[in-house]
């Protein structure tokens, strides 16, 4: 990934059934890609979010985390997540 990078979230058409009725509750799927577009990638989240910012990795590489906010569940409290690009990792951060 290159030093500049972008992220956009979509709704994935079906995800509902992730806690909550009537499937209005709907998982995420990342796209994620250079600042120029070259090397998308789509990464299928287990929870409905949104990015918030792009942060470096543990090891210092620039641009291999991104801050989610979101939810795992209609019934859940929305929560701050650390998405790894690189391998699909993902850690809660904070949870209201």
């Amino acid at each position: 990934m290159s030093s500049t990078a972008r992220a956009a979230a979509a709704q994935t058409p079906g995800g509902g059934g992730v806690g909550g009725g009537g499937g209005s509750f709907q998982t995420t799927t990342l796209v994620v890609s250079g600042a120029d577009g070259q090397g998308a990638r789509r990464l299928p989240l287990p929870l409905n979010a949104s990015p918030v910012t792009w942060l470096p990795g543990r090891d210092g590489a620039p641009n291999a985390r991104v801050l989610l906010t979101g939810r795992r569940s209609r019934q859940a409290w929305p929560a701050f997540w650390l998405l790894d690009v690189r391998d699909g990792s993902l850690a809660d951060f904070s949870r209201s």
